[in-house]
């Protein structure tokens, strides 16, 4: 949070920059004549892109959410209640496997409509990708349509009017 500088006599600004120290999850970071700075700092762990989440806790997981595949790792066995919880929302083209077994989605109602899957107590690789479904029909008419294109590029040969 950045609260711009103002007038050093400003008394409303000095009651919010006190409140602002108050607040749990919040630390200052600078402050400097042009302003100041606040940071939040997360409660339970560190934010993460993806996490498994189970009844011993929250552990999160190496993603790279540009990759083709964002989430390529190993898992360790574990509770029966684990979860990978994707910091996305819910939609089908959502995929994860694990040893290249599909997991079961899970309902987005109970996971406050993020993505998440239904890990088990296997240890294994697991993988979670989005698997865009409407992508290959609109792939497949492009290829058509340049096929067609070409064919019409080609130069062919005229017949001279009265020749057979």
């Amino acid at each position: 949070m950045l609260l711009p500088a103002s007038a050093p006599e400003d008394q409303a600004r000095a009651e919010l920059v006190a409140r602002l120290d108050m607040v749990p999850g919040l630390e200052r970071m600078t402050e400097g004549r042009s302003a100041l700075l606040w940071r939040v700092v997360p409660e339970g762990g560190e934010p993460s892109w993806a996490r498994v989440e189970s009844g011993a806790g929250v552990e999160p997981l190496a993603a790279d959410r540009d990759a083709l595949r964002p989430v390529v790792t190993t898992v360790p066995e574990g509770a029966e209640d684990r979860q990978v919880v994707l910091a996305e929302d819910a939609s089908s083209g959502w995929r994860a496997t694990l040893d290249g077994r599909p997991l079961e989605a899970v309902d987005p109602a109970t996971t406050g409509g993020l993505q998440a899957f239904a890990l088990g107590t296997d240890a294994g690789r697991l993988e979670v990708y989005h698997a865009a479904d409407h992508r290959s029909g609109w792939m497949a008419a492009a290829g058509v349509t340049l096929v067609v294109y070409v064919l019409l590029a080609v130069p062919v040969r005229r017949r001279r009017a009265g020749t057979r």
